[in-house]
Protein backbone atom coordinates (compact mmCIF):
# COMPACT_ATOMS: atom_id res chain seq x y z
CA UNK A 1 0.00 0.00 0.00
CA UNK A 2 2.60 2.30 1.14
CA UNK A 3 4.59 1.43 -2.26
CA UNK A 4 1.68 2.25 -4.01
CA UNK A 5 1.17 5.67 -2.84
CA UNK A 6 4.63 6.16 -3.28
CA UNK A 7 4.57 5.78 -6.95
CA UNK A 8 1.51 7.76 -7.48
CA UNK A 9 2.93 10.96 -5.44
CA UNK A 10 5.85 10.16 -7.47
CA UNK A 11 3.98 10.01 -10.91
CA UNK A 12 1.81 13.36 -9.95
CA UNK A 13 4.52 15.17 -9.21
CA UNK A 14 6.39 14.13 -12.34
CA UNK A 15 3.70 14.70 -14.76
CA UNK A 16 3.12 18.11 -13.07
CA UNK A 17 7.24 19.05 -13.24
CA UNK A 18 6.27 17.76 -17.35
CA UNK A 19 3.66 19.87 -17.72
CA UNK A 20 5.88 22.81 -16.26
CA UNK A 21 8.75 22.25 -18.65
CA UNK A 22 6.11 21.55 -21.40
CA UNK A 23 4.67 24.73 -20.86
CA UNK A 24 7.96 26.80 -20.34
CA UNK A 25 9.17 25.90 -23.60
CA UNK A 26 5.84 26.44 -25.53
CA UNK A 27 6.47 29.96 -24.34
CA UNK A 28 9.90 30.27 -24.43
CA UNK A 29 10.37 28.33 -28.57
CA UNK A 30 7.33 27.49 -29.50
CA UNK A 31 5.32 31.11 -29.03
CA UNK A 32 8.23 32.93 -30.86
CA UNK A 33 8.55 30.16 -33.72
CA UNK A 34 4.95 30.29 -34.56
CA UNK A 35 4.45 34.48 -34.65
CA UNK A 36 7.76 33.99 -37.25
CA UNK A 37 5.64 31.95 -39.62
CA UNK A 38 3.03 33.81 -39.20
CA UNK A 39 5.42 36.89 -40.41
CA UNK A 40 7.05 34.92 -43.02
CA UNK A 41 3.52 33.50 -44.21
CA UNK A 42 2.28 37.08 -44.64
CA UNK A 43 5.34 38.21 -46.67
CA UNK A 44 5.06 35.28 -48.65
CA UNK A 45 1.82 34.76 -49.55
CA UNK A 46 0.28 38.05 -49.21
CA UNK A 47 2.86 40.25 -51.02
CA UNK A 48 4.32 39.85 -54.35
CA UNK A 49 7.94 40.23 -54.60
CA UNK A 50 7.89 42.31 -57.86
CA UNK A 51 10.79 43.05 -59.70
CA UNK A 52 13.15 42.09 -62.75
CA UNK A 53 13.52 38.78 -61.20
CA UNK A 54 10.43 37.80 -59.69
CA UNK A 55 7.98 37.98 -62.19
CA UNK A 56 8.47 34.85 -63.62
CA UNK A 57 8.15 33.40 -59.86
CA UNK A 58 5.19 35.46 -59.64
CA UNK A 59 3.30 34.34 -62.50
CA UNK A 60 4.50 30.20 -61.49
CA UNK A 61 2.26 30.35 -58.15
CA UNK A 62 0.13 33.37 -58.73
CA UNK A 63 -1.53 33.11 -61.88
CA UNK A 64 -3.80 30.42 -62.64
CA UNK A 65 -4.18 30.52 -66.17
CA UNK A 66 -2.20 27.87 -67.96
CA UNK A 67 0.38 28.46 -71.08
CA UNK A 68 0.50 26.90 -74.11
CA UNK A 69 4.48 27.08 -74.60
CA UNK A 70 6.85 27.67 -71.83
CA UNK A 71 10.21 28.75 -72.55
CA UNK A 72 13.32 28.00 -70.03
CA UNK A 73 17.23 28.77 -69.43
CA UNK A 74 19.23 31.33 -68.48
CA UNK A 75 19.26 34.68 -68.63
CA UNK A 76 19.26 34.28 -72.40
CA UNK A 77 16.47 32.63 -72.88
CA UNK A 78 15.14 35.51 -70.60
CA UNK A 79 16.79 38.27 -73.31
CA UNK A 80 16.34 36.31 -76.42
CA UNK A 81 12.39 35.00 -76.59
CA UNK A 82 10.24 37.99 -76.91
CA UNK A 83 6.86 36.35 -75.63
CA UNK A 84 4.74 38.73 -77.14
CA UNK A 85 5.69 38.22 -80.72
CA UNK A 86 5.60 34.54 -80.04
CA UNK A 87 1.95 34.60 -78.72
CA UNK A 88 1.09 36.61 -81.26
CA UNK A 89 2.34 35.27 -84.32
CA UNK A 90 1.99 31.56 -83.49
CA UNK A 91 -1.81 32.33 -81.26
CA UNK A 92 -0.19 30.44 -77.85
CA UNK A 93 -0.21 31.25 -74.65
CA UNK A 94 3.41 32.28 -73.79
CA UNK A 95 5.43 32.47 -70.56
CA UNK A 96 9.14 33.19 -70.81
CA UNK A 97 11.22 31.27 -67.73
CA UNK A 98 14.48 32.49 -68.27
CA UNK A 99 16.22 33.11 -64.87
CA UNK A 100 19.53 34.98 -65.02
CA UNK A 101 22.57 32.66 -64.10
CA UNK A 102 20.20 29.17 -63.68
CA UNK A 103 22.26 25.78 -64.85
CA UNK A 104 19.12 23.29 -65.87
CA UNK A 105 18.28 21.92 -62.13
CA UNK A 106 16.50 25.49 -61.63
CA UNK A 107 14.67 24.75 -65.02
CA UNK A 108 14.10 21.60 -63.68
CA UNK A 109 12.28 22.58 -60.23
CA UNK A 110 10.35 25.50 -62.39
CA UNK A 111 9.18 23.09 -64.37
CA UNK A 112 7.54 21.09 -61.48
CA UNK A 113 6.15 23.54 -59.73
CA UNK A 114 4.84 24.70 -62.69
CA UNK A 115 2.71 21.55 -63.05
CA UNK A 116 2.11 21.68 -59.64
CA UNK A 117 0.54 24.66 -59.79
CA UNK A 118 -1.34 24.34 -62.97
CA UNK A 119 -4.29 22.10 -64.03
CA UNK A 120 -3.14 21.34 -67.66
CA UNK A 121 0.65 20.87 -68.76
CA UNK A 122 1.92 22.93 -71.51
CA UNK A 123 1.48 21.48 -75.44
CA UNK A 124 5.53 22.99 -75.95
CA UNK A 125 8.06 23.84 -74.08
CA UNK A 126 11.77 24.99 -75.44
CA UNK A 127 15.03 24.96 -73.21
CA UNK A 128 17.58 27.49 -74.43
CA UNK A 129 20.69 25.21 -73.87
CA UNK A 130 24.44 26.50 -74.38
CA UNK A 131 27.35 26.27 -71.64
CA UNK A 132 25.54 27.54 -68.59
CA UNK A 133 23.39 24.41 -68.98
CA UNK A 134 25.43 22.07 -67.46
CA UNK A 135 27.56 23.98 -65.49
CA UNK A 136 27.79 22.79 -61.54
CA UNK A 137 27.37 26.22 -60.13
CA UNK A 138 24.30 27.97 -57.60
CA UNK A 139 21.82 30.85 -59.01
CA UNK A 140 23.91 33.97 -58.87
CA UNK A 141 20.76 35.78 -57.70
CA UNK A 142 19.90 32.99 -55.21
CA UNK A 143 17.54 35.94 -53.30
CA UNK A 144 14.96 34.92 -56.28
CA UNK A 145 13.64 32.14 -55.38
CA UNK A 146 13.15 32.73 -51.40
CA UNK A 147 9.42 33.61 -51.39
CA UNK A 148 8.40 30.01 -51.71
CA UNK A 149 11.15 28.18 -49.84
CA UNK A 150 10.25 27.73 -46.78
CA UNK A 151 9.39 23.69 -46.09
CA UNK A 152 9.95 23.19 -49.81
CA UNK A 153 11.83 20.36 -49.64
CA UNK A 154 11.41 19.16 -52.94
CA UNK A 155 12.97 22.75 -53.94
CA UNK A 156 16.07 21.76 -51.80
CA UNK A 157 16.71 18.64 -53.22
CA UNK A 158 17.31 19.88 -56.58
CA UNK A 159 18.64 23.88 -55.61
CA UNK A 160 19.72 23.32 -52.20
CA UNK A 161 24.06 24.74 -51.64
CA UNK A 162 25.58 25.05 -48.28
CA UNK A 163 26.52 28.50 -49.29
CA UNK A 164 23.53 29.80 -51.06
CA UNK A 165 20.46 28.03 -50.12
CA UNK A 166 21.69 26.06 -46.78
CA UNK A 167 19.11 23.88 -45.33
CA UNK A 168 18.15 26.39 -42.79
CA UNK A 169 16.89 28.79 -45.49
CA UNK A 170 14.04 25.81 -46.30
CA UNK A 171 13.33 25.53 -42.21
CA UNK A 172 13.79 28.69 -40.01
CA UNK A 173 11.11 31.57 -41.05
CA UNK A 174 12.10 34.49 -41.91
CA UNK A 175 15.81 33.74 -42.14
CA UNK A 176 16.38 33.97 -45.21
CA UNK A 177 15.39 37.45 -45.89
CA UNK A 178 17.31 38.93 -43.20
CA UNK A 179 20.63 39.30 -45.56
CA UNK A 180 18.79 40.47 -48.43
CA UNK A 181 15.21 42.22 -47.21
CA UNK A 182 16.85 45.55 -48.20
CA UNK A 183 16.94 44.48 -52.03
CA UNK A 184 13.51 43.52 -52.44
CA UNK A 185 10.39 45.42 -52.75
CA UNK A 186 6.90 44.43 -51.40
CA UNK A 187 4.00 45.43 -53.43
CA UNK A 188 0.30 44.10 -52.29
CA UNK A 189 -0.94 41.42 -54.42
CA UNK A 190 -3.98 43.11 -55.67
CA UNK A 191 -1.68 45.58 -57.11
CA UNK A 192 0.61 42.86 -58.80
CA UNK A 193 0.51 42.78 -62.66
CA UNK A 194 1.48 39.97 -64.23
CA UNK A 195 4.35 39.59 -66.67
CA UNK A 196 3.39 38.24 -69.96
CA UNK A 197 5.68 40.51 -72.03
CA UNK A 198 8.69 38.75 -70.75
CA UNK A 199 11.58 39.67 -73.41
CA UNK A 200 14.80 41.88 -73.55
CA UNK A 201 13.55 45.30 -71.70
CA UNK A 202 16.76 46.58 -70.92
CA UNK A 203 18.68 49.86 -72.05
CA UNK A 204 17.90 50.28 -75.96
CA UNK A 205 19.39 49.19 -79.09
CA UNK A 206 22.45 51.28 -78.86
CA UNK A 207 26.01 49.69 -79.06
CA UNK A 208 28.32 50.93 -76.58
CA UNK A 209 32.22 49.41 -77.39
CA UNK A 210 33.97 46.21 -77.46
CA UNK A 211 34.71 46.00 -74.12
CA UNK A 212 31.02 45.77 -73.04
CA UNK A 213 30.57 42.77 -75.69
CA UNK A 214 33.65 41.12 -74.32
CA UNK A 215 32.06 40.62 -70.95
CA UNK A 216 28.98 39.56 -71.61
CA UNK A 217 29.67 35.82 -69.81
CA UNK A 218 31.95 34.14 -72.54
CA UNK A 219 35.63 35.68 -69.95
CA UNK A 220 35.42 32.00 -68.65
CA UNK A 221 37.83 30.37 -71.91
CA UNK A 222 36.44 26.94 -70.24
CA UNK A 223 33.23 25.50 -68.89
CA UNK A 224 33.58 21.18 -67.67
CA UNK A 225 30.96 19.17 -68.42
CA UNK A 226 28.85 18.05 -65.43
CA UNK A 227 27.86 14.65 -65.20
CA UNK A 228 25.16 15.31 -62.64
CA UNK A 229 23.60 18.35 -64.37
CA UNK A 230 23.68 15.82 -67.36
CA UNK A 231 21.53 13.88 -65.41
CA UNK A 232 19.22 16.50 -64.42
CA UNK A 233 18.99 17.55 -68.16
CA UNK A 234 17.66 14.27 -69.14
CA UNK A 235 15.55 14.26 -66.33
CA UNK A 236 14.02 17.56 -67.47
CA UNK A 237 13.49 15.75 -70.90
CA UNK A 238 11.78 12.35 -69.49
CA UNK A 239 9.19 15.26 -67.26
CA UNK A 240 8.43 16.80 -70.42
CA UNK A 241 7.51 13.34 -72.21
CA UNK A 242 5.67 11.94 -68.60
CA UNK A 243 3.43 15.11 -69.38
CA UNK A 244 3.10 14.96 -73.21
CA UNK A 245 5.11 18.18 -73.35
CA UNK A 246 6.46 18.88 -76.76
CA UNK A 247 9.80 19.88 -76.49
CA UNK A 248 12.91 21.77 -77.88
CA UNK A 249 16.30 23.08 -77.93
CA UNK A 250 17.67 26.02 -78.86
CA UNK A 251 21.08 27.04 -78.49
CA UNK A 252 20.47 31.06 -79.48
CA UNK A 253 23.27 33.21 -80.78
CA UNK A 254 25.96 34.68 -79.33
CA UNK A 255 28.26 37.63 -80.95
CA UNK A 256 30.74 36.00 -83.18
CA UNK A 257 33.88 37.83 -81.99
CA UNK A 258 34.58 36.09 -78.62
CA UNK A 259 33.00 32.89 -79.30
CA UNK A 260 37.02 31.58 -79.29
CA UNK A 261 36.68 32.07 -75.56
CA UNK A 262 34.71 29.25 -75.06
CA UNK A 263 37.51 26.37 -75.71
CA UNK A 264 34.89 23.36 -75.40
CA UNK A 265 32.20 25.02 -77.69
CA UNK A 266 32.36 22.33 -79.80
CA UNK A 267 32.23 19.71 -77.17
CA UNK A 268 29.39 21.22 -75.74
CA UNK A 269 27.77 21.60 -79.04
CA UNK A 270 28.12 18.10 -80.10
CA UNK A 271 26.57 16.90 -76.31
CA UNK A 272 23.53 18.85 -76.86
CA UNK A 273 23.50 17.41 -80.81
CA UNK A 274 23.78 13.57 -79.61
CA UNK A 275 21.23 14.27 -76.55
CA UNK A 276 18.54 15.67 -79.42
CA UNK A 277 19.03 12.52 -82.06
CA UNK A 278 19.02 9.76 -78.59
CA UNK A 279 15.65 11.67 -77.65
CA UNK A 280 14.38 13.09 -81.20
CA UNK A 281 13.92 16.38 -80.09
CA UNK A 282 14.12 19.84 -82.28
CA UNK A 283 17.64 21.03 -81.62
CA UNK A 284 19.18 24.11 -83.88
CA UNK A 285 22.67 25.73 -83.12
CA UNK A 286 21.96 29.23 -83.72
CA UNK A 287 25.38 30.53 -83.30
CA UNK A 288 26.80 29.99 -86.02
CA UNK A 289 23.69 31.98 -87.95
CA UNK A 290 24.25 35.54 -89.78
CA UNK A 291 22.55 37.18 -86.78
CA UNK A 292 25.73 36.82 -84.73
CA UNK A 293 28.02 38.13 -86.99
CA UNK A 294 26.57 42.25 -86.12
CA UNK A 295 27.53 44.09 -83.43
CA UNK A 296 24.66 46.12 -83.77
CA UNK A 297 21.84 43.27 -82.67
CA UNK A 298 24.04 42.83 -79.12
CA UNK A 299 24.19 44.19 -75.64
CA UNK A 300 27.18 42.19 -74.79
CA UNK A 301 28.83 39.21 -76.25
CA UNK A 302 26.07 36.73 -74.81
CA UNK A 303 22.87 38.90 -75.07
CA UNK A 304 20.85 40.27 -77.69
CA UNK A 305 19.85 43.70 -77.26
CA UNK A 306 16.47 44.72 -78.07
CA UNK A 307 16.22 45.02 -81.71
CA UNK A 308 18.83 41.32 -82.12
CA UNK A 309 15.97 40.10 -79.97
CA UNK A 310 12.97 41.25 -81.67
CA UNK A 311 15.33 40.21 -84.81
CA UNK A 312 15.89 36.61 -83.41
CA UNK A 313 12.70 35.66 -82.34
CA UNK A 314 10.70 37.24 -85.59
CA UNK A 315 13.09 35.33 -88.34
CA UNK A 316 14.80 32.34 -86.65
CA UNK A 317 12.75 31.21 -83.94
CA UNK A 318 9.23 31.28 -84.85
CA UNK A 319 10.11 30.04 -88.17
CA UNK A 320 11.60 27.08 -86.74
CA UNK A 321 8.60 26.36 -84.24
CA UNK A 322 6.16 26.23 -87.80
CA UNK A 323 8.78 24.38 -89.53
CA UNK A 324 8.76 21.64 -86.22
CA UNK A 325 4.77 21.67 -85.06
CA UNK A 326 3.46 22.77 -88.01
CA UNK A 327 1.84 25.68 -86.52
Amino acid sequence: MRLSFVYHFISYNMNKNIKKYLLRFFAFFAIPYISLLLIDLILSHNYVWKGNYFCSWNHLYYDKEDDDLLIFGSSRAQVHFVSNIISDSLNLKVHNFGLPGASINYSYIQLLEYLKYHKTPPKYATLEVCFHTLMPRPLPYHWQMMPKMLYNFRMYKYCGHPDYFPLYYFTVPLWRYVHYFDDLKLFKRDTYISCKDCGYVGEGDKYVSSRNLELGGLCASYEPYNEDQYKMLQNFILLCKKNNIKLSLIWSPEYYKYQYLLENREDLRKCFDNLAQKDTLPYVYFADYEICNDSLNFKNAMHLGVSGSKKFTRELYIPAMKKWYGL
